[in-house]
């Protein structure tokens, strides 16, 4: 039974969901908006993004952020307009929240607590007058003649249908599930006749093939390169933090290899990381390093060497590309052999055999088609009175608070829209 007849109805309280609840015109109030939110609270991912200290943007120029969109850099370039980094700050900080800019122009709550994102959010989003609902799962979104949409959806055990003339799907992807992200929207804008591009992780850790990854398990390398190979060829290179599990590998530069990782695997191509220990130095300033060394002892064995030039748990597996044993005399090497050793610490390669789910995945890439999507309104192009917003489309970005302004510039253009 439908009870109440609604202006707007959004469907998911995420940062995409928030944000354009927070951006629709107070004026509208005579016709209310609802916004649906099925776990028990709103914004469970916000609260755990970047470690829980939240990534909010990046103070980047828009030519340097569409950069860095790995699909719709085109269609997002007019929301950016609308609502840029800039203005994602202003937002903020009008909310109270102060921020804090740090290395590569990312910018964060200056309490480092990114459930001051989260509360700021939803306070904007309560002032303009929006009822927010959780623990309401929507199951079914209806086009009605006349511009009218229906919205059925479960609390308390009671099915309940609503009605409005706009609906926004702001439901996220399927990454991190655990916070709600179950790729509901995908459902509903497929019911609703529209297509959905292929759906995988992005920015996620890549398995990787290493007997010695149980002693690497929780190791970060610092200031190190990586290299992605797929079919011989290089496809990326990356500077910056590296984290191993027992599964594979992980921390920054990884993650943003893994995009284009995930996509060449899934084509079942040949999928390489190789990664360089000691980028600053050339393989001839290397081999100065060992002849340094051993002056300094000449009874320098090749583990030895190793002990002083990289972690402990890391030797292994340069020693499992050398040719000489790990007790040989650095004394007794050849040239060619010191520069075996230096080879191996510029490049110690790892065979990529899979991604992780979407457990461990940051981002989903896939969605929604751009093509069925107004850039400059964010409503359907195939049911009028129906806008989407954040990941649910199809648009993904590298690591750097790039995700979350996507999230934001959709949603306030979705409002803007709506608003006019």
């Amino acid at each position: 039974m439908t009870n109440i007849n609604y202006g707007t109805i959004i469907i998911g309280g995420g940062a995409a969901g928030l944000m354009c609840a927070a951006s629709l015109s107070s004026t509208l109030s005579s016709k209310p908006t609802l916004l649906l939110e099925k776990m028990e609270k709103p914004s469970r991912k916000v609260r755990i993004t970047g470690k829980g200290r939240c990534n909010v943007t990046n103070i980047c120029t828009t030519e340097q952020f569409l950069e860095k969109v790995r699909s719709g850099s085109e269609f997002l370039a007019s929301s950016l307009e609308n609502f840029s980094t800039k203005d994602c700050i202003d937002f903020f900080e009008k909310q109270g929240v102060k921020l804090t800019v740090e290395r590569g122009g990312r910018v964060f709550p200056t309490s480092m607590r990114a459930i001051d994102i989260a509360s700021g959010l939803e306070h904007a989003a309560k002032r303009t007058g929006t009822t927010i609902l959780c623990d309401a799962k929507v199951e079914n979104i209806a086009y009605i003649e006349d511009n009218k949409y229906e919205v059925t959806y479960i609390k308390d055990n009671r099915k309940i249908v609503v009605s409005c003339s706009n609906v926004v799907i702001a439901t996220g992807g399927v990454s991190y599930p655990s916070t709600g992200s179950t790729g509901d929207g995908y459902q509903f804008a497929y019911d609703l006749k529209h297509n959905i591009e292929s759906v995988r992780p992005s920015l996620v850790p890549l398995t990787v093939e290493c007997r010695h990854l149980d002693q690497l398990d929780r190791l970060v390398l610092k200031n190190v390169n990586l290299k992605l190979i797929v079919d011989k060829v290089v496809c990326g290179d990356e500077f910056g933090e590296l984290e191993f599990f027992t599964y594979g590998i992980g921390g920054s530069i990884a993650i943003r290899l893994s995009r284009n990782a995930v996509d060449a695997i899934i084509d079942e191509k040949v999928v390489e990381l190789v990664l360089d220990l000691k980028p600053s130095l050339s393989v001839a300033k290397i081999i100065g390093r060992i002849d340094r060394e051993l002056q300094a002892d000449e009874r320098l064995t090749v583990t030895s060497l190793l002990r002083k030039m990289m972690p402990m748990a890391m030797i292994k597996v340069i020693l499992d590309t050398l040719t000489m044993g790990k007790n040989s005399m650095i004394a007794s090497t050849t040239l060619v052999q010191r520069e075996e050793i230096a080879n191996a610490i510029k490049a110690v390669r790892f065979k990529v055999t899979d991604y992780e789910s979407f457990r461990k995945a940051i981002v989903t890439a896939g969605g929604v088609d751009l093509s069925e999507i107004n850039p400059l309104t964010m409503e359907s192009t195939l049911c009028k009175g129906l806008y989407f917003a954040g990941e649910v489309m199809d648009v993904d970005a590298d690591t750097g608070g790039y995700n979350l302004q996507i999230a934001f510039s959709t949603a306030v253009t979705a409002a803007k829209a709506i608003n006019e």
